[in-house]
């Protein structure tokens, strides 16, 4: 499918290349590597978007009802950007607590990545997001973890047509927090205030003192299987299971994780205490940053903290033994986690989903997380957040955990603030 959009308006730094604007979108994954070479070029200067072995990635793991969506967009016949959808069939999760409550179906389409590759104004990305609301029957677009106030938030925010429609999908921004890696693990304890300096060192001394704690840093192929048999274990024993977050040991987990060792972008851990795996995270090292995507931890050991530990040993590894020159926690922070204590730069964002006005189901699932939304903010109000009410939450948690246990992705580490 292909179609041409004029863009009368888009004026770009030099002015003889403003004017016709081709968007096409190609659904067929064997033409992927045509814009290999191109992607490559464009990645290195956006690094919220998604690299083409994301994308190649993310289409490998498709369904069979779910196709690539990847819009090309050129100017003048040469191409200038990629706008990387993939197109699926969804049950849309509402949720209070981290309860889910029901589900619905929904076709989306969903942006690749927290951004759109190549030198592009909100102009043009706004056109992109229209004509591709248009152009296909899905119900909503989905843009994840997109930054505030960036260019695709300023399409939506500025420039789409009225019989567009948007929705932040949760109550309020969210913080998305990295670590800007010194050239040794000395200077990033220097960027913390004392206290916290001393909780993180003596948590981590706890673990490895006597030779107690090792870890086992997984890279390859061979390696992915009796990983996944190992995290499995652990994460089914965090509250998070049934929550949804998990790491699943099944075939499309593992060759999911098989093909980023294939790319040479996997890097995941293991900690194990006197010789028992206890906890692991899950990343992958691309273009000098390393992806912190999911983390678990044996409710059993909280007390030797092999999360915190862990997580300190990665930053030492990567600065160590990497070029890796940002550790990204990904979405889903806030001012006080635990990603709070170890950033030390951050950006608010969103996650968002677009709709047509004129597409009936598609207002109703908006309205829905609307309702969800302002009836959360009104509990929030009233009940405020006082010891009673963490209390409350904590044991929602609780009761929500296999084990019976309040635990945390990465378990109390510590309770002091920069």
């Amino acid at each position: 499918m292909s179609n041409n959009v004029l863009i009368p308006e888009l004026r770009t730094q030099n002015a003889a290349t403003e004017g016709r604007i081709d968007f096409e979108v190609v659904s067929d994954p064997e033409r992927l590597t045509e814009f290999e070479a191109r992607w490559q070029q464009l990645e290195r200067a956006f690094p919220k978007a998604a690299t083409y072995d994301d994308y190649c990635e993310a289409v490998f793991s498709l369904s069979a009802t779910d196709q690539l969506q990847l819009v090309v967009i050129r100017r003048n016949d040469h191409i200038v950007g990629f706008a990387p959808f993939v197109l699926r069939s969804i049950l849309k999760k509402y949720t209070i607590a981290e309860r889910r409550l029901f589900s619905l179906p929904a076709q989306t389409s969903s942006l690749i990545g927290g951004d759109i590759l190549g030198d592009l104004t909100p102009e043009t990305v706004a056109a992109i997001l229209q004509w591709l609301m248009r152009s296909t029957a899905c119900h909503l677009i989905e843009l994840c973890d997109i930054m505030n106030a960036g260019r695709v938030h300023a399409a939506l925010t500025n420039t789409v047509t009225p019989d567009i429609i948007w929705r932040n999908r949760g109550r309020k921004l969210a913080v998305h927090w990295v670590i800007d890696l010194p050239s040794s693990m000395e200077l990033y304890y220097l960027q913390l205030t004392s206290k916290t300096r001393s909780t993180l060192k003596r948590k981590y001394r706890k673990c490895f003192e006597a030779s107690r704690g090792s870890v086992t840093l997984v890279t390859a192929a061979e390696q992915v299987e009796e990983f996944l048999r190992v995290a499995h274990e652990i994460s089914r024993k965090t509250y998070q299971w049934d929550l949804g977050t998990q790491l699943v040991n099944d075939e499309t987990t593992r060759q999911r994780l098989t093909k980023s060792a294939d790319n040479r972008r996997l890097r995941c851990y293991v900690i194990a205490l006197d010789g028992v795996p206890c906890s692991f995270i899950v990343g992958y090292l691309v273009n000098h940053v390393f992806r912190y995507e999911i983390a678990g931890y044996d409710p059993q050991y909280a007390k030797d903290s092999p999360s915190t530990a862990l997580l300190l040993y990665v930053f030492e590894d990567l600065i160590s033994n990497t070029s890796c020159d940002v550790f990204d926690f990904g979405e889903g922070g806030d001012t006080s986690g635990y990603k709070s204590v170890f950033g030390n730069r951050s950006y608010s964002s969103l996650t968002v989903d677009v709709a047509l006005r004129t597409r009936i189901y598609s207002r109703f699932l908006l309205a829905l997380q609307d309702g969800l939304n302002r009836l959360k903010n009104i509990g929030s109000t009233v009940l405020g957040n006082n010891r009673v009410t963490i209390a409350f939450r904590r044991r929602l948690k609780k009761q929500a955990s296999p084990t019976g246990s309040l635990v945390r992705t990465t378990e109390e580490i510590v309770t002091t603030t920069k």
